[in-house]
């Protein structure tokens, strides 16, 4: 009596098999691989975010400390770069780099904003770029004069 089945006609089935069966694990394996590489990228950049945000910070406390260290409030009312490179960019020792632009108020005349600016600082990280604003009133040591009648006294500074 015949099955239907000769000995030995099965032989292709095992090849078939063995070819999708490297297909799904070579499909697996691409997949693990791009999911890997996606989540790097990802802490790449949030690194360098973070990094960039820092540089920013760095420049507005630099921009923060000059100002302190000036004897007069910054005349006019038109912003200013600090100084740095031909683009006005400061490089800091972290190797990132920040610009720093400060703003004086344009209502300077009155008592409680007498020496307010607003600082605008923009740091890059490995092309990574992060701007913060801050309003601030510095501590110029002139604002300290206006208590005595003899003004700043000499060495103060």
């Amino acid at each position: 009596m015949k099955t239907g089945r000769e000995p030995g006609s099965e032989k292709g089935a095992v090849l078939a098999m063995a070819v999708v069966l490297g297909g799904v694990l070579a499909i697996l394996v691409t997949a693990v691989y791009v999911i890997f590489q996606s989540n790097s990228a990802h802490w790449r950049y949030t690194q360098n975010r973070a990094r960039a945000e820092m540089a920013a910070e760095a420049g507005v406390s630099l921009a923060l400390h000059t100002l302190e260290l000036e004897s007069t409030v910054p005349a006019g009312s038109l912003p200013f770069s600090m100084p740095g490179d031909s683009a006005q960019w400061m490089s800091l020792p972290s190797g990132d780099r920040v610009w720093v632009v400060i703003d004086p108020s344009d209502q300077n005349h009155l008592p409680l904003r007498i020496g307010a600016v607003e600082i605008r600082a923009r740091g890059m990280s490995r092309g990574v770029v992060q701007d913060i604003c801050v309003r601030a009133c510095p501590e110029y040591p002139s604002m300290f004069a206006l208590l005595t009648d003899a003004g700043v006294p000499q060495g103060l500074l």
